[in-house]
């Protein structure tokens, strides 16, 4: 075997080592996730969830961090997906806050994040999160610059037809001679 082969296997084995280490069970990584009802809500509350990748009939803890705050515990099925529900705690700050399931005996911590508003400012989202977070709350821009794409447009449309006038003017001064 030569050393890139054993390098490349060593690595494999250290990356699916990891893996199992966060999400038992966990490749492919949709099976390592914490599915939400919904990602913007109001103080008092009730959310669902799923997660994957825990342990057979394994106890399972959930806490709201941002000051950590225990909201329920729940049973993994057999094939170790955890489901059930819990209210936001009504003393949480309207912000960024994250929900931790944590496994009792194989020390799996899935995360996802979910923002509370205020009763006025509520919406309904649907989706699923990690532990990390980042943005300044504003939406990403996704759109393309449409200026800059017709100005190069234009540029190119006005050297080709200069190009064409030009190709003109020295056929017919070519043909005059």
């Amino acid at each position: 075997m030569s050393l890139s082969a054993a390098l490349t296997g060593a690595s494999v084995a250290i990356a699916g080592a990891a893996d199992a280490a966060t999400c038992q069970g966990g490749y492919p990584a949709s099976q390592c996730t914490v599915a939400v009802s919904d990602t913007t809500v109001t103080p008092g509350e009730k959310v669902s969830f799923q997660a994957k990748g825990f342990g057979s009939k394994e106890l399972v803890t959930g806490v709201v961090r941002s000051t950590p705050q225990v909201v329920g515990s729940w049973r993994s099925s057999a094939g170790g997906v955890v489901s059930g529900s819990f209210r936001v705690p009504a003393n949480l700050d309207p912000g960024t806050h994250t929900f931790t399931l944590t496994g009792s005996t194989s020390g799996v911590s899935k995360s996802t994040s979910f923002t509370v508003v205020s009763s006025a400012g509520a919406g309904t989202t649907s989706g699923t999160g990690t532990s990390a977070t980042s943005g300044t709350g504003s939406l990403a821009f996704t759109g393309a610059d449409v200026a800059r794409t017709v100005g190069a447009g234009l540029v190119l449309l006005v050297g080709g037809g200069a190009l064409v006038v030009a190709s003109q003017r020295r056929k017919s001064t070519g043909s005059a001679a």
